[in-house]
């Protein structure tokens, strides 16, 4: 579109610019440029005009005594001479003045002939100079265009985001992952990628980066607790007596966190153990505010029908 805009005013431009020299029109030009196309170098009718003009000039200054006796009739003879010469089509001379004598007043003026010389056109400079105009607007238009414009986002740059500005989850874990491969010691890159992994529901995967987190830092209690949330969700027996071998080792390290029987009851359910299970959970409610949130989602497990 940008581009369908530029194209649009340069045409413009050009057309305007390089017209009047390619197509040369009649009409006159500024004086002191321009050129006569008549050979003869004058229109007759206007200088026929002229003439007349200068001869009534001639005759008001003489009345006025502006004007000598015998100026005023070399003058005058002079612009019948030439008035006799248009009618019998030939081009007069224009007007010569005596050494030091200078007509006065509004005479001297309308005697200086119109014309001095003819210049014949020529269509070949002309065009030239239009071509060279073309090339000139065309060249600044492009470097003002290159200076100013500013690309559009490219379709992937686009893509990176959703349609609410959040970023592209998947292309942050794709990079996350291309860099853990080339440092797979990164404790705190490996926390991360599992974090990004359980948020999209790959438990496997989240399974498998909480165990590399575990194998560089053990006993990291976030990746205890994220390894335990994504065990459970596995549905396996393996997984649950997993978990519950990892619960046991929080409990170790935090006794007091009630979250960690919570799990411990869901792993024994899971395992069938439903006795086991809701102790657990009682264990929990002594531990928690009776009017809680927590407490209350305890006794509505303990009333589910046992599995």
């Amino acid at each position: 579109m940008n581009w369908l805009i530029v194209s649009v005013i340069f045409t413009l431009s050009a057309v305007i610019l390089v017209w009047p020299l390619w197509r040369h029109a009649d009409a006159p030009l500024p004086a002191g440029i321009e050129n006569d196309l008549d050979e003869s170098g004058q229109d007759v009718s206007d200088e026929r005009k002229r003439l007349l003009i200068n001869l009534r000039s001639l005759r008001a200054d003489h009345a006025e005594g502006k004007l000598a006796e015998a100026d005023f009739l070399r003058l005058e003879r002079e612009c019948e001479q030439q008035l006799a010469l248009l009618m019998d089509g030939s081009v007069p001379s224009p007007v010569q003045h005596p050494q030091g004598v200078s007509p006065p007043g509004t005479a001297a003026k309308l005697l200086v002939p119109a014309r001095q010389q003819v210049v014949q056109p020529r269509p070949d400079l002309h065009r030239t100079g239009s071509v060279i105009l073309i090339l000139f607007v065309a060249i600044a238009s492009l470097m003002l265009f290159n200076q100013f414009w500013k690309p559009s986002p490219q379709p992937r740059a686009v893509a990176a985001e959703h349609s609410d500005g959040a970023p592209d989850v998947a292309a942050m874990i794709s990079r996350l992952e291309a860099r853990l491969a080339a440092k797979p010691d990164d404790v705190d890159g490996q926390l991360m990628l599992a974090r990004s992994y359980a948020n999209l529901g790959r438990v496997q995967d989240a399974i498998k980066a909480w165990r590399k987190a575990l194998e560089l830092k053990p006993g990291e209690n976030e990746a205890l607790g994220g390894m335990i949330a994504m065990l459970l969700k596995g549905g396996d027996e393996s997984s649950a007596h997993e978990a519950l071998g990892l619960i046991a080792e929080m409990r170790r390290q935090e006794p007091e966190e009630a979250a960690w029987l919570w799990y411990q009851g869901l792993a024994y359910n899971r395992l069938g153990q439903t006795e086991k299970a809701k102790a657990s959970l009682k264990t929990m409610l002594k531990m928690l505010p009776p009017e809680s949130e927590n407490a209350e989602m305890a006794r509505e497990a303990l009333r589910l029908p046992e599995q």
